[in-house]
């Protein structure tokens, strides 16, 4: 569960930060605060994203592509 907050740059270029909780465990009974700074860019139909986790021990980065099919 995360929220999420985007700036946009001249050009196709965005920067955020999504904030929130990842539970680390099957039954969601232990979670903890994530915070995960990204960059990304918009062109047309593609976005791609790039963040990285930098709280608390859980440490990992998160590429990902999306084609949109409606909108974008």
């Amino acid at each position: 569960m995360t929220a999420c907050a985007r700036f946009g740059i001249p050009g196709p270029v965005y920067v955020g930060a999504r904030l929130g909780y990842l539970f680390t465990d099957d039954d969601q009974s232990d979670s903890e605060l994530i915070l995960l700074p990204e960059v990304g860019a918009s062109l047309g139909k593609i976005d791609v994203n790039l963040d990285y986790q930098v709280l608390n021990d859980i440490n990992y980065m998160n590429l990902r592509v999306v084609y949109y099919i409606i909108g974008g």
